[in-house]
């Protein structure tokens, strides 16, 4: 498997927030590639040690269109009643290349654009946490989630 460590290192240091990379095959076991929302096997993603220090009620990934992903984990949090489900969303970049500034992320890192490093984005997705929005805590969990649990397994 190709590497980037430049890359990964100046992602982080640029967003000043982790940069999380899982395989391209995993990824693609577990989401869809048509616009909506889907249930997601937390433990089945790099996120899995957030449930094993949380109560995690749900794991979702919303697809907005063909490079727009989110990810989010509802937690649990009694301590936070009336709003007692807090959700973390992450941030999914599938195609890192087709970024616009993909050329001078590759410059900022000392980095070359070269087949390893494109053979690394081809295997990688990368997905970085956002800061909590206005969802971030609610009473209730959101209704697509809501129903998706609720939906029977096929």
């Amino acid at each position: 498997m190709a590497n980037a460590p430049r890359l990964e290192a100046y992602l982080e240091y640029a967003l000043d927030r982790p940069v999380i990379h899982m395989r391209r095959r995993d990824w693609a076991s577990i989401t869809t590639t048509s616009t909506g929302t889907v249930l997601v096997d937390i433990l089945r993603t790099p996120l899995a040690e957030v449930a094993s220090d949380a109560s995690v009620v749900a794991t979702y990934a919303h697809r907005y269109g063909p490079s727009k992903v989110q990810v989010g984990v509802i937690r649990l949090d009694l301590k936070d009643a009336p709003d007692i489900y807090n959700t973390d969303k992450y941030e999914v970049w599938e195609d890192l290349t087709n970024h616009p500034r993909f050329t001078n992320l590759v410059a900022a890192a000392s980095t070359r654009d070269n087949q390893n490093l494109r053979n690394y984005l081809a295997e990688t997705v990368f997905l970085t946490k956002l800061a909590p929005d206005s969802e971030h805590r609610r009473p209730n969990l959101p209704a697509t989630v809501k129903i998706l649990i609720q939906e029977p397994s096929t």
